[in-house]
């Protein structure tokens, strides 16, 4: 998408940006200062409407404003927007680019029950969009779908999926159980005995 104000102009792109967690990510404005206005462009991006660091001066035609996301973290979940000003003259605010990061909320645990008790397993995914879950036991598909629960909170973009073992026997020693969570390319995994 392309704005302007005078003879500045400044491209963006806004589709949302999913990135998984522990990985980097780089968001770009690109800003035109035509020839005859030789005035510095300052570039500073805000997240969730905060500003983030100092101001950048540009005088470059185009000139581009990169910012970095090194390994991002739950926290870098947020809507990132460039803004640029030049000698008061005009200031330009992108629309907002939402980045969702994909990451593992609560993994599997080992569990220790009594025989007869009953044994939740739970794991949380968090990301842009609901996963699909699946469980295995000893590394073939569970086989009793009633005692698996998925939901998704779309409010905290979270997938929640729980495995009830109910009235666990000494049958259910030592196994092993896996959560697994895929998401448009995202692949996790979450085991637990």
């Amino acid at each position: 998408r392309t704005v302007s104000v005078g003879l500045l102009e400044i491209t963006y792109d806004t589709a949302p940006l999913a990135v998984e967690a522990g990985q980097s990510a780089t968001l770009t404005c690109s800003m035109t200062n035509p020839d005859d206005l030789a005035l510095p462009v300052e570039v500073q991006w805000m997240k969730d409407g905060d500003l983030l660091g100092s101001p950048n001066s540009l005088i470059d035609d185009p000139g581009l404003a990169n910012l970095e996301l090194n390994s991002v973290t739950l926290s870098s979940t947020a809507e990132y927007k460039c803004v640029a000003t030049y000698q008061g003259i005009g200031v330009i605010t992108s629309d907002p680019k939402p980045v969702y990061v994909r990451a593992i909320k609560k993994g599997l645990v080992n569990k220790y029950a009594r025989v007869g008790n009953n044994v939740e397993l739970s794991c949380i995914f968090v990301g842009d969009q609901q996963a699909t879950v699946s469980w295995t036991e000893n590394y073939i598909a569970y086989s009793n779908s009633a005692d698996i629960t998925t939901s998704y909170d779309a409010t905290r973009r979270e997938t929640t999926s729980t495995l009830t073992l109910s009235s666990v026997t000494t049958n259910n020693n030592d196994k092993n159980y896996k959560c697994t969570m895929t998401m448009s390319g995202f692949f996790f995994v979450y085991s637990a005995q």
